[in-house]
């Protein structure tokens, strides 16, 4: 199956263009049956692969059947279509029937749900997306057969699968959450345990016991050092001395901006440093830097290496080759900044671009970025 699967997806990313092109009809002929009968589903017998099921007088576009028992919703729509608009229903409708698994897709973006999650928001019952414009076909291939080959929903295996993703991906996000939570009581609230480390640490490189209680003063004093996510304390004092030299207020602000400027570029890196490993292979990426209110829209830095991409609060564009780039120019308006550097303005959000591909683990990652650098 393997191989058979891997050249039609690799025809798929060669004909991604034509694919674009395609309406709803043309996906589920083209793309999604296809597919589905790769994965070892038969395709032509209804009662497996049941089209415009009915559901409240309401139709989901497949009902995947096993055993006479609804195992998947399937939910089709045009490429490049915002699919966010569309998971609410579908998961509803799967909700409604105790569906463990719901896909919603376009044809090159499949999203997997698991409705029966408990959740508010309906975006963090998906557990993985698979893109095949912008993924490795190995990789598109492994998650396909994980959690839509016929053999493993008849199994449970696809379940178990995709439950497996979706709660390494809720303990990734608690994890990121509360382990500066616990680190922040440690340092705060020193118990003995702490203490006795520490203690004993200092024996050991000095040949002194400290006092428990030198131990616990000298984590208070520090404490601002150790804890993250906070501001400092303001402890200075003003030193006793006449021969201090006391700061204009200009030259104070001019120090606050150029820390400010560093600050932000350190943490403009780890931005990045997270952002690129959610696409594989991708050699460089740009964030927007002006809100979507701004009279000038967004403005990124020119890629220079590729394959590379744009990203915004939500999501991000891939751009294969230099060629595929700079031939945007109905989006895309080429400048250069004041220092002679080329930029690119967009006057609309990328979100509206061909190719834009939302992602929830980017939507987190900018609102922890934007969290940390007080915007």
């Amino acid at each position: 199956m393997n191989e058979q699967f891997k050249g039609f997806i690799v025809g798929l990313r060669d004909n991604i263009e034509k694919i674009r092109s395609y309406n709803e009809d043309t996906v589920k002929q083209g793309v999604i049956l296809p597919c589905l009968h790769n994965l070892g589903w038969e395709v032509f017998n209804t009662e497996e692969v049941k089209p415009e099921y009915s559901i409240d007088n309401k139709r989901v576009d497949y009902a995947l059947r096993l055993d006479n028992k609804n195992k998947i919703f399937l939910e089709a729509k045009k490429p490049y279509e915002d699919l966010e608009r569309h998971q609410e229903q579908l998961l509803m409708y799967a909700f409604k029937q105790s569906i463990k698994v719901a896909i919603l897709t376009n044809g090159l973006t499949w999203q997997f749900y698991l409705p029966m999650q408990e959740s508010e928001d309906w975006r963090e019952r998906r557990c993985y997306t698979i893109d095949i414009v912008s993924q490795d076909v190995e990789s598109i291939i492994e998650k396909f057969i994980a959690l839509l080959s016929k053999v493993n929903v008849k199994s449970g295996v696809a379940f178990n699968n995709a439950q497996e993703i979706f709660n390494g991906k809720r303990k990734k996000a608690i994890l990121k959450t509360e382990l500066p939570k616990a680190w922040n009581k440690i340092i705060s609230e020193p118990d003995s345990l702490l203490v006795d480390i520490i203690s004993k640490t200092v024996e050991v490189l000095s040949g002194y016991k400290p006092e428990h209680d030198a131990i616990i003063t000298f984590l208070k004093n520090h404490e601002n050092n150790f804890l993250l996510n906070k501001e400092p304390l303001n402890t200075s004092s003003t030193p006793n001395n006449q021969n201090v030299k006391v700061k204009t207020m200009k030259e104070t602000d001019h120090e606050k901006d150029e820390a400010n400027h560093a600050e932000h570029k350190k943490t403009d890196k780890k931005l990045r440093d997270k952002l690129i490993e959610l696409i594989p292979g991708v050699k460089e990426i740009r964030v927007h830097r002006s809100s979507p209110g701004s009279p000038g829209g967004y403005y990124y830095q020119v890629l220079n290496e590729f394959p590379g991409a744009f990203f915004d609060d939500t999501g991000y564009v891939l751009f294969k080759t230099e060629p595929e780039f700079r031939k945007r120019p109905k989006e895309f308006k080429f400048s250069k900044t004041s220092k002679g550097l080329e930029q690119v303005n967009i006057r609309n959000s990328i979100s509206k671009m061909q190719g834009y591909k939302k992602d929830l683990e980017v939507e987190q990652i900018i609102d922890e970025w934007k969290l940390s650098n007080g915007s």
